[in-house]
């Protein structure tokens, strides 16, 4: 069959077209491998990548060797793809190998469903010091439930920032000595360490700016929840303007969430969204709540000089210091904020029975002629409960309180933010008066049951939102945790730490 010049070319012009392109594809492909590494010489590139990188699974598509749960061996770290590039935002599978030991003592055991071994484990970025937490999971095996056998663990986690991630951590401890529901003594933190191979890196690599890259992050809308998940970057890396971000850590860090930006508020901008908005907050707390409610009204003056940020009050413990011109040991404080705004602050040791009144009688029958009927109650707990409770007891006070959240703030216009306890990690109290059962699987359980419990009860009603201040202090760079848990045993965040935990709810408030 003849052409002719006229189907000649309908032909040879969109050949030309898509040989163009593919010519034009080539070109840029080769600039950027030729200009990528002058930008940043820590960003790996495609061409890093291995030829034919295997199709990614996740952990419950990657089977466990049948050898893993004999093997005779100090427990180990292993990622079973882990030699290839991601990109950001796709996950990778990492599991802990944990083998049997006789068990020594039967008088501790661990929370229905959660594992006898305490783990603490990251993935650290090499050049960024990124600090992605991995949280754990029990596979699905009976061996995990019995004391004396191998315990096998693994976790997806998912990686944002362009880096190469290795795996870093220890083993807290074994047999459910996390867990000292029953013991009048804290267990000593003894870290075992895991046998990780330096092989084991995970290289996160993009050719294209990626959503979750610095350079996007004016472009993001505002945080208008207090759990958004971020990461903490060092000062020296952001590449705008450093008068859009929150104030920074102790270490130099700012923290930098990946879907939304945070406007920095200032204290006195704080005050003047509230008497718009919300011109009457009830916030049931402990001594971090007094904490925070010193830096705001003070207007951010409270551990804001130079000379006062490293003293012990800073730092830690602030017990004697007054509450602006109140006894911090009321147990109501008003606290005026704006020229139309007040916070009722209500101090609760928890849902714990050592609390002097006891929180119930908070909920008395001249309750609501206290006090008018707020646009947000704030409860912030846990901290005393995981150091002096059960779980048991800590789940019976929680439905009790439900019950009164309910029956005293009936109307949908209330919104509830649920703050979660503080990070606790790298430590154990040592304190012989105190003797708080501090651990950091306690507090993770805690935390998640009250949040759950919160959005279970009411989140179909009202607006509930969870101000996730253990999130901020999980993802720092382990020595900055391992400094806070040794200089201060009641596990009070540092004046700094405060200021930025308060962002999180000025965002929440206001945008």
């Amino acid at each position: 069959m003849s052409i002719n010049t006229s189907q000649r070319f309908i032909w040879i012009v969109p050949c030309s077209i898509i040989i163009f392109l593919s010519l034009y594809k080539l070109y840029c492909i080769i600039q950027l491998a030729e200009t990528s590494t002058e930008h940043n010489p820590h960003i790996p590139l495609i061409s890093d990548w291995p030829a034919k990188a295997p199709v990614y699974k996740q952990c419950h598509e990657l089977g466990i060797p049948d050898s893993y749960w004999s093997v005779r061996s100090e427990p180990f770290v292993d990622i079973p793809v882990f030699n290839k590039a991601i990109q950001p935002g796709e996950s990778i599978c990492i599991r802990v190998v944990v083998p049997g030991q006789p068990c020594t003592d039967e008088s501790f055991a661990p929370f229905p469903n959660s594992p006898w071994d305490s783990i603490l484990l990251d993935l650290v970025g090499t050049n960024t010091g990124i600090n992605i937490p991995v949280d754990l999971q029990m596979v699905k095996n009976a061996n995990n439930y019995a004391c004396n056998s191998t315990h096998i663990y693994e976790a997806d986690v998912i990686l944002k920032d362009i880096d190469v991630f290795v795996p870093q951590g220890y083993m807290e401890y074994r047999q459910a000595r996390w867990n000292g529901e029953d013991h009048t003594n804290t267990q000593p933190l003894v870290p075992e360490p895991l046998q990780i191979s330096s092989e084991l890196q995970v290289h996160v690599a993009s050719n294209d700016i990626s959503k979750f890259a610095l350079d996007n992050y004016l472009n993001l809308p505002l945080c208008t929840e207090p759990d958004s998940e971020g990461r903490w970057i060092s000062i020296d890396a952001i590449p705008f303007d450093k008068s859009h971000l929150p104030k920074q850590d102790n270490f130099e860090r700012v923290w930098l969430p990946y879907n939304c930006r945070l406007y920095p508020y200032s204290y006195e901008e704080f005050a003047e969204c509230t008497s718009k908005k919300h011109n009457l907050i009830h916030w049931f707390g402990d001594s971090n709540t007094r904490r925070a409610l010193k830096k705001i009204s003070s207007m951010g003056s409270w551990c804001s000089k130079p000379d006062e940020v490293n003293t012990q009050l800073c730092k830690c413990n602030d017990n004697a210091e007054s509450l602006g011109q109140q006894d911090p040991r009321l147990p109501m404080i008003p606290i005026n904020i704006g020229p139309h705004s007040k916070i009722m602050h209500f101090r609760w040791g928890g849902l714990t029975q050592i609390n002097n009144p006891p929180w119930l009688n908070t909920f008395s029958s001249d309750f609501a002629n206290i006090t008018d009927t707020p646009s947000v109650a704030i409860f912030a707990l846990v901290n005393w409960d995981v150091a002096f409770s059960t779980r048991s007891f800590f789940i019976q006070q929680v439905e009790i309180l439900l019950d009164k959240i309910t029956e005293y703030y009936p109307s949908a216009s209330t919104e509830i933010i649920v703050r979660t306890g503080q990070y606790y990690c790298c430590a154990y109290d040592q304190d012989i008066f105190w003797k708080r059962k501090f651990s950091r699987l306690r507090t993770l359980y805690f935390n998640q049951y009250i949040t759950q419990a919160f959005q279970k009860r009411f989140g179909n009603e009202r607006r509930v939102s969870i101000w996730d201040v253990s999130q901020l202090s999980e993802r720092r760079p382990y020595k900055a945790r391992e400094e806070a848990a040794q200089t201060c045993a009641p596990n009070h965040a540092r004046a700094e730490l405060v200021d930025i935990e308060n962002q999180l709810l000025f965002n929440r408030l206001c945008n």
